[in-house]
């Protein structure tokens, strides 16, 4: 059986990378985007094959489930779950708004939450366990003033990935979060090498914190 894979948060970077890599590996790749444009063409430079789509805002907590759920219904039950999006905005914490705060820890952590909550309906029963892993960032141990609500939000998703690590391995569901503490892409390192770095911890089944490189 061919299986699945899972990604939200997808654009030319990491999320890109992510998709290509599980697919080349030959996972029926299921994405998650809010933009259209971004999702056709990675779907078209894998040339449709396995790969299934969904636009989506992941704040708007009712169709992000409904997407998920897309995603079920025409690839089936995933065994790997990504959870890749994220508010990237500079601010600092005498500027921001209450309203932007809100809105960025919307997509930092509470959807983040509520991907788990909804993914782990959806995996399939297997004595091979499935997996969740969130991108982190460095943000979540050396948190930056001016990058205020992001560094609140990577370190409320590191917190979250620890909180649940031993309800989900009673379900037989392990828990990654991947701390990427270098620059992706131009003058960083190429998103494939990350990407990479997440299909290695699924085969291994590698749990808890792994900080790239």
């Amino acid at each position: 059986m061919v299986p699945t894979v899972f990604i939200v948060g997808v654009g030319p970077g990491l999320g890109e990378s992510l998709a290509k890599t599980f697919h080349d590996a030959n996972y029926n790749v299921g994405l998650v985007a809010r933009s259209q444009e971004k999702l056709s063409h990675i779907s078209y430079k894998l040339e449709n094959k396995r790969v299934c789509y969904s636009i989506c805002d992941c704040t708007d907590v009712d169709a992000f489930k409904s997407s998920l759920l897309f995603l079920y219904n025409e690839l089936g039950p995933p065994s790997v779950a990504i959870y890749n999006a994220a508010a990237l905005t500079m601010d600092n914490a005498l500027q921001v708004s209450p309203q932007n705060l809100l809105k960025s820890l919307d997509v930092n952590i509470v959807s983040a939450l509520n991907f788990v909550q909804t993914v782990i309906s959806l995996f399939p029963n297997s004595d091979n366990p499935n997996h969740i892993i969130f991108t982190g960032g460095v943000l979540a141990h050396r948190p930056t003033k001016d990058l205020f609500t992001l560094s609140l939000g990577k370190q409320a998703l590191f917190t979250l990935s620890s909180l649940l690590q031993d309800d989900l391995n009673s379900l037989n569901i392990l828990m990654t979060h991947i701390t990427i503490s270098t620059l992706i892409g131009t003058n960083g390192t190429h998103p494939d090498l990350i990407a990479r770095r997440y299909l290695d911890a699924v085969l291994s089944r590698q749990t808890g914190e792994i900080i790239f490189p």
